[in-house]
């Protein structure tokens, strides 16, 4: 929620919407919206895949996937947020020239990523060098998965596409 809260106190014009399907993260991002009495959040408590299919087409300008759970067993990849379907919906859902920002310290699951993105060919990435990977893009705001990797000696990679038209 921290980004979340980041993004919406910095863009008062634009509305957000955050899934967390944790209750005790939803309560603690809920009682800092009232706290600081933001307007511009709306939150889920569901999985933020099941709230893809009741979203109009073209009707986010960017969407945030900070950390998702990598599930790193060859068996649970299936339960990975990043796949070929959510791709196509999350391209759905984005307006023309709409950003799609990724956030890991997963190195396989980042590879995941980019193998499947490349694949849909309805994203491009943004990366203007070698090294864009490893640096934050502008509109991000840190969290607390992204600490508690680096704790753990896990660097965090940012991954920045555009959709394609």
């Amino acid at each position: 929620g921290e980004h979340l809260l980041w993004q919406a106190l910095n863009n008062k014009n634009k509305m957000f919407i955050g899934a967390e399907p944790f209750i005790s993260g939803a309560i603690n991002l809920i009682k800092e919206v009232n706290q600081k009495q933001i307007k511009n959040i709306r939150i889920s408590i569901d999985d933020a895949i099941n709230i893809l299919d009741t979203m109009a087409d073209c009707c986010l300008s960017s969407i945030y996937i900070l950390f998702p759970d990598p599930w790193p067993k060859k068996r649970h990849e299936k339960r990975r947020f990043i796949q070929i379907a959510s791709i196509n919906r999350l391209y759905e859902i984005l307006k023309p020239d709409g950003k799609l920002y990724i956030s890991s310290d997963d190195k396989n699951y980042i590879s995941w990523i980019l193998s499947l993105i490349f694949q849909s060919d309805k994203f491009e990435w943004l990366a203007e060098s070698p090294f864009d990977w490893k640096n934050p893009y502008r509109e991000y705001y840190g969290s607390r998965y992204e600490e508690k990797g680096m704790k753990k000696n896990r660097a965090p990679y940012f991954l920045k596409f555009k959709k394609m038209n």
